[in-house]
């Protein structure tokens, strides 16, 4: 498998890049989100330290445009094409697979659905002229130099690595939804339950934040029925509880991800999502 040749490269050279530059990658986007946060952010989208949309866009750099790299102008604007769709793509996949957006440049000039954006993409094109014209020669120098044996030996360990990172990944954004989604239905049984006893909540058509309503239905609700007040607020305190305990021994192993995309967001979740970020930094 590794010998598969992939236009005048094999699998295994290509693998080796991928690592390398992913990890490069990893070192920019963290330190500039460390420096920016003022605190250590694991940046990317696995555990480990790589950021594998930063390996596939010099892959597709390195395949597609090493036969033009003398030519400066469409180096740079091929770059920016490649590039671009690649980042599209990944944000849009990962929108329709967790139903959910990661990054988000709505707020900058010439975006594309918050996908790309003008400046980035320009960013892009300069990066790659700097990859292939002085970066990459040392690279594929170090790659060449490294042993058969024990460069097999790793090349295996690291593919397995990626494996077992990439499924630990899914899991764990599969469980954030799911805990969203009991969160909400924490709540919505709240509402309806409040709702039962003919307790005035306001409007709840769109869901505020959830913590500050909840203190709020438990320290002001106003009872338009018989029962003892007491009774009710034991009811909204049971139900607080359950809220409460959600967080519990669940919410240190999302932390990661939440610093790593500020702007994660799942949709019809975002309050919920909102209220778990700021409970994890009151946790800390």
């Amino acid at each position: 498998m590794i010998n598969i040749a992939l236009l005048n490269s094999n699998a295994y050279t290509l693998f080796y890049y991928f690592i390398i530059y992913s990890f490069m990658g990893w070192c920019l986007e963290t330190v500039y989100a460390t420096i920016i946060k003022k605190e250590f952010i694991n940046r990317g989208f696995l555990y480990g330290p790589f950021c594998p949309i930063y390996g596939f866009c010099t892959l597709s750099i390195i395949i597609l445009l090493k036969p033009i790299e003398t030519n400066y102008i469409f180096l740079f604007f091929g770059s920016i094409f490649l590039t671009s769709t690649i980042e599209y793509l990944t944000g849009y996949v990962l929108e329709k697979v967790f139903n959910s957006t990661w990054w988000d440049y709505s707020d900058e000039l010439y975006n594309v659905h918050g996908r790309i954006c003008l400046l980035f993409s320009i960013l892009w094109g300069v990066i790659s002229i700097l990859i292939l014209k002085v970066i990459h020669p040392y690279i594929f120098y170090v790659v060449k130099s490294i042993p058969s044996r024990p460069g097999l030996l790793f090349f295996y360990i690291t593919l397995l690595y990626f494996i077992l990172d990439f499924t630990i990944t899914v899991i764990t954004i599969c469980r954030l939804k799911s805990l969203l989604n009991q969160i909400n239905l924490a709540y919505m049984e709240l509402i309806d339950k409040l709702s039962d006893f003919k307790i005035n909540l306001g409007n709840t058509k769109n869901i505020p934040e959830i913590k500050i309503k909840l203190d709020q239905l438990i320290e002001g609700a106003e009872i338009k029925m018989s029962k003892k007040k007491s009774d009710i607020e034991n009811m909204i305190k049971e139900l607080k509880i359950k809220y409460d305990s959600l967080f519990i021994k669940k919410s240190p192993e999302y932390s990661r991800l939440l610093k790593a995309f500020p702007d994660l967001r799942f949709k019809g979740l975002d309050s919920i999502l909102k209220d778990v970020k700021n409970k994890i930094h009151k946790n800390k």
